[in-house]
């Protein structure tokens, strides 16, 4: 029993039926945070806004993808639905069940389906898994699937599954509740002749063969082709680095990602990369400009010459010249040498000027003339040489305000932003981070030799509610840090990622030791403390004031410092929308 109540303790569950969670996990929770607001045209699960189709409409949908784009893409674009709602249920479920058991949060997961009336509740034949040491298995069945019935109804019995949303669901809930990929397969389904629909999920490394199932796990097809070269030691003032085509070593890198910013993004970068125009990437730094530089370039017709790249931020003013251009041997004291320039380095292939708002105004125009005429010259030489380059750069200013502020040239702006790309912070694409931290994981582990079985619940719920503003470089350093402090053969917590200048969200959900969530929140804890609680107790006491007084006062007050705008109030309340109107409209 001990041995059971401390596996439980770290988030484990040795074998369950989903009937048994279900039936200890009821939904008057789930209702009880679901509010109509018909006047309004909202429905609200907690601060989550939702909407209902009709099952007829949904199937109709559905059919018209797959005359119009194929059985393929409508199977991948509704897996991909799928698994960002189960991201979506997954945020709220927590919320709502931020103090029950993690078999209550996993019970969640089919309920919210249940109640949107994409299937019956499932049987599970086994379910198994273990946050802390990265393990998962499930087999469930359903037989009262509206995605099965609808391909049935339009298509009749075929061969292939239909429950594709379903997959992808139930995918992005367990991807979020273990913290790293989880992929359900579809092994049975009404729609292929059998009496029920079965899914099969493990980790995605588990799978021997992931199949077309993974694809809506898996980044773009185009993407999963290109190993890019991570940086090696700094070797100047530009830090100028090749491609593994041009070094001849790499150190393999790949750029991860399922989001909906993210995929856009990647089509915008499929679209663009086999012509020579330039691109300009924009997005806070750290969110990866340089490595979709490097899939821009690799994806390219010049992918078999040099990749380089030019920190413009590094180069000095008075060197800028012939960092770019080069020099020929006399041109100054020094100089005994002749020495090629990026451009000369990246000739016939990619040159990517990283930074390029701080590069200074002279170099600017200097630059501008270049790219104009295609033609330069090294320091103190006469000879024109051509530029056969493609222009990719990269900034995280606004480089619109600082053309109107005079600090960067109205004529370059226009010359290298031909073809700009928005990437998002990583506080927007979230249904990223699974990936992100499995890949980096795998990767940290592998260079080190060491074996990290995965997260504890903690850091998982740490790391979802994290706002991560160094973006994607610092969950990686986030990552490398805790894998090299994890233990062989442990998991990482949340000690290991967050330390020394990393801060956390004001509230992260606890473990307990009999497997309870709690909400711990340093200055809630400060603020109601156990004196403070007693004499607000007292007061009550003494004054014959109940809790439902109370809390009317902390509405009004909240509704009022907000000059009664809801959304601002229920926000400081924290609790949704649709609760702070119900209040608000309740009132004599």
């Amino acid at each position: 029993m001990a041995d059971t109540d401390a596996r439980r303790a770290f988030g484990s569950r040795s074998s369950a039926k989903m009937e048994d969670l279900l039936d200890s996990a009821g939904v008057t929770d789930l209702l009880d945070h679901l509010a109509f607001d018909p006047s309004h045209g909202t429905i609200w699960l907690r601060d989550t806004r939702m909407v209902m189709l009709f099952g007829d409409g949904f199937s109709e949908l559905r059919n018209d993808l797959i005359d119009q784009i194929g059985l393929k893409k409508t199977q991948i674009a509704f897996s991909r639905l799928g698994y960002t709602q189960g991201l979506l249920a997954y945020a709220s479920a927590s919320q709502i069940r931020d103090k029950k058991t993690l078999d209550a949060l996993l019970a969640a997961a089919p309920q919210l389906q249940g109640l949107l009336g994409f299937h019956d509740a499932p049987i599970a034949e086994q379910l198994e898994y273990d946050i802390t040491k990265g393990t998962f298995y499930s087999d469930t069945t359903t037989t009262a699937s509206l995605e099965a019935e609808a391909h049935v109804q339009r298509y009749g019995i075929g061969t292939a599954t239909a429950c594709w949303h379903h997959c992808g669901y139930a995918s992005g809930f367990s991807s979020a509740l273990m913290g790293k990929p989880i992929l359900m397969k579809e092994v049975e389904c009404i729609a292929a002749g059998h009496s029920r629909c079965r899914l099969i999920g493990k980790c995605l490394e588990d799978w021997d063969d992931q199949g077309d199932s993974s694809e809506f796990l898996e980044l773009n097809e185009l993407v999963n082709r290109f190993y890019l070269s991570a940086p090696p030691e700094d070797s100047s003032p530009g830090n100028q680095r090749e491609t593994a085509n041009a070094t001849g070593k790499s150190d393999s890198r790949e750029i991860v990602g399922i989001s909906t910013g993210f995929k856009t993004a990647m089509h915008y970068v499929e679209k663009v990369a086999p012509s020579d125009a330039s691109v300009l990437l924009l997005g806070e730094s750290g969110v990866g400009k340089e490595l979709f530089a490097e899939t821009i370039h690799t994806m390219s017709k010049r992918a078999e010459q040099a990749f380089v790249a030019v920190n413009c931020a590094a180069l000095p003013k008075e060197l800028t010249e012939a960092e770019l251009f080069g020099v020929a041997r006399g041109a100054y004291t020094g100089a005994v040498s002749h020495r090629e320039g990026r451009f000369e380095l990246a000739a016939g292939g990619t040159l990517f000027l990283d930074e390029i708002g701080l590069l200074n105004y002279d170099a600017q125009g200097k630059l501008l003339r270049v790219l104009d005429s295609g033609i330069f010259q090294r320091i103190g030489e006469t000879r024109e040489r051509n530029a056969d380059v493609r222009i990719l750069a990269a900034t995280n200013e606004d480089l619109a305000t600082a053309v109107k502020e005079g600090r960067f040239r109205r004529d370059l702006f226009h010359r290298i932003s031909v073809f700009p790309i928005e990437i998002p912070p990583l506080r927007n694409r979230r249904a990223d981070i699974p990936l992100l931290l499995n890949y980096f994981i795998r990767r940290e582990a592998e260079r080190l030799g060491k074996t990290i079985t995965g997260l504890t619940r903690n850091a998982v719920d740490a790391v979802l509610g994290h706002e991560w503003p160094g973006n994607v470089r610092e969950i990686e350093n986030a990552v490398a840090r805790a894998v090299i402090l994890a233990d062989d053969g442990g998991a990482i917590d949340t000690h290991h990622l967050f330390s020394h200048g990393f801060s956390l969200s004001p509230a992260v959900m606890k473990l307990g030791q009999q497997g309870q969530f709690h909400v711990s929140d340093a200055s809630r804890d400060t603020l109601f403390s156990d004196e403070t609680i007693e004499r607000l107790l007292e007061q009550m006491d003494q004054t014959g004031t109940s809790i439902d007084h109370l809390r009317d006062r902390l509405h009004q007050e909240a509704l009022h410092a907000s000059g009664g705008n809801v959304t601002q109030a229920a926000k400081r309340l924290g609790i949704s929308w649709a609760q702070m109107n119900y209040w608000k409209n309740k009132r004599p």
